[in-house]
Parts: C-alpha cells; sequence; structure tokens
C-alpha cells in the first residue's frame, strides 16, 4: 500500500502522464480547442481513482502501469456516463511537445494524424506503445493477454502503412 507522502511524490512525478491521458479524452469545443475544464474534470478524477485504488496495490506492476490503467478507466468511465462510444481527440500542438517525440517532424506529426483516425480501443494500445510499454505491460494496464496485446499492436502496425500508402 502506498502512504500519502508516497502517493503525493507519486502523483507529482507521474504528473504529464496523467495529464496526456486526460488530454486525448477532454472535450473540444465546436472550433476544436481543447476544454480545459474537462481536463482539469478529469485530472481530478484520475487522481481520486488513484487515491481510492492506492490500498489495492500491491506492487504486481509498475508504478506506471498501475497510473495507466487507472486512468485509462476512468475517463473511459467518464464518458461512457455521457455518451456510450469514448471518443479520443487528435492530440493539440502543444501535446506533442511532452511527447517522446519532438511534434515538428514532419513523420512523426503524420503518424499521429494517422493514430488519430483509429478506433479509440486501438488509439489506447498505439499511445501506450509510444510511451515506450512492452507488450506485457499494454497487456496488463488494458486487461487483456499479452498475446492479444501482441496481435493487435501487430494488425494496428499494418493498418498504419494501409493507411499511410492510400493517401
Amino acid at each position: 500500500m502506498i502512504d500519502e507522502t508516497e502517493f503525493v511524490q507519486t502523483i507529482k512525478q507521474h504528473e504529464p502522464l496523467i495529464y496526456k491521458v486526460c488530454y486525448l479524452f477532454a472535450h473540444r469545443d465546436c472550433e476544436g480547442s481543447l476544454v480545459m475544464d474537462d481536463v482539469r474534470d478529469l485530472y481530478q478524477d484520475v487522481v481520486c481513482a488513484l487515491w481510492q485504488s492506492r490500498r489495492r496495490f500491491r506492487g504486481n506492476s509498475t508504478v506506471k502501469t498501475w497510473i495507466y490503467r487507472v486512468a485509462l478507466n476512468t475517463v473511459v468511465s467518464h464518458h461512457r456516463r455521457k455518451i456510450k462510444e469514448p471518443i479520443i481527440r487528435p492530440m493539440p500542438d502543444n501535446l506533442a511537445d511532452t511527447l517522446p517525440y519532438s511534434g515538428n517532424d514532419e513523420i512523426i506529426e503524420r503518424l499521429y494524424h494517422l493514430i488519430s483516425r483509429l478506433p479509440a480501443k486501438d488509439q489506447k494500445i498505439v499511445y501506450l506503445y509510444i510511451d515506450g510499454l512492452s507488450t506485457e505491460e499494454i497487456a496488463e494496464t488494458l486487461g487483456i493477454t499479452p498475446s492479444a496485446a501482441g496481435v493487435r499492436l501487430h494488425r494496428i502496425k499494418k493498418t498504419l502503412i494501409q493507411m499511410n500508402n492510400s493517401e
């Protein structure tokens, strides 16, 4: 179990990761701008969910995997209450600066554009993969088997290549 002091440190350390998940699921206004109030609400919901689930965290996975899983489950649940199918929007331009790759590279921008056209469940897998999670960690985060995660990742890569070649 994580105590209060350790919890606060963990949240501060992984704050960019939590915000990234919130940005991906936050609502946008009619001009496509991110609604920051929604981002803050989602962030608060995720932190509350992490606090509530800290007693169940036994260290069987990494803290990063635990945070991803709780964050994804929280934001998806948030959207399911509002709409039937959660919608992942393309990332805002300034969010790409927090990712492992620079958003200034045309190839990377093209990749993120193609990813934004994938179904929501596939986008989750790709973003976890881009963040450097292994197939096993992706599987644990999403609650699927490692072989299912590997197969889905392989299919997604093929789909992205086909999408790129067709445009």
